[in-house]
């Protein structure tokens, strides 16, 4: 029992130490390459070919943000119904509610000095809702030439809001012009409605030609009564 132990085969195992700081072959040889600008691992993906740095770089950024889609009021269709054109031309007036054809044989007779005018100098009313006088001859229904007078001047406009026997009446209202519109000599105010009378005469800036509303059926509102007035043209009205 106090025989020796047996001794294995004795195995060598050699180290190589490197000193604090030193570098092995390899790190040495990149150490080298990056130092003289020739490294090229970065430019290789693993298990891909070559690859441009400026590309890779266009592949790494992040993609641009979509612009989502709003589904609020972008106000556009208020817009539409607000304005509209005839004829290419944007309208500059939008009729009211009320607005009613004339029932009865309400005609313009258009006057220059004492004598109507032979072209155009009788204007047939009924069956009209409104005529817009104005020197845009593309929407006019009474055509002025005269200068002074906008393209788009005045509206004559029947409703039934303020009638007392229901039946579509005759308003004037000037569109915000330059030169105005004149009922009985006296200048409107513009975006006013004005009720007319059989009789009234109406005037353009500073044409000679004068506009007279007469009735043929004799059924029309004769006399004023009072004071020219004027109504704001809103819904009420």
């Amino acid at each position: 029992g106090g025989g020796a132990r047996a001794q294995g085969p004795s195995i060598s195992v050699t180290r190589n130490y490197r000193k604090p700081g030193e570098m092995s072959t390899n790190e040495t040889y990149r150490y080298r390459k990056r130092r003289s600008g020739e490294d090229d691992a970065g430019q290789f993906q693993w298990g891909g070919a070559l690859v441009d740095r400026g590309e890779r770089a266009k592949r790494t950024q992040p993609a641009p943000d979509r612009e989502k889609p709003s589904f609020l009021a972008s106000g556009l269709l208020s817009i539409e119904q607000r304005t509209h054109e005839l004829c290419g031309v944007e309208m500059q007036y939008e009729p009211p509610y009320d607005e009613r054809s004339a029932d009865m044989d309400w005609r313009i007779y258009v006057f220059k000095g004492d004598d109507i005018v032979t072209d155009g100098g009788i204007v047939h009313l009924r069956g009209r809702g409104r005529v817009l006088l104005g020197r845009d001859r593309r929407v006019a229904d009474i055509p002025t030439d005269h200068a002074s007078c906008s393209k788009q001047h005045a509206v004559i406009q029947f409703r039934v809001g303020k009638s007392e026997n229901g039946r579509p009446e005759p308003w004037i209202m000037d569109l915000d012009t330059t030169n105005g519109t004149f009922l009985n000599g006296s200048r409107i105010d513009g975006r006013r409605y004005y009720q007319l009378f059989e009789g009234d005469v109406i005037t353009l800036g500073s044409s000679t030609r004068d506009y007279v509303l007469l009735c043929g059926d004799g059924e029309g509102q004769r006399g004023r009564g009072g004071e020219v007035t004027g109504l704001v043209p809103t819904k009420s009205s």
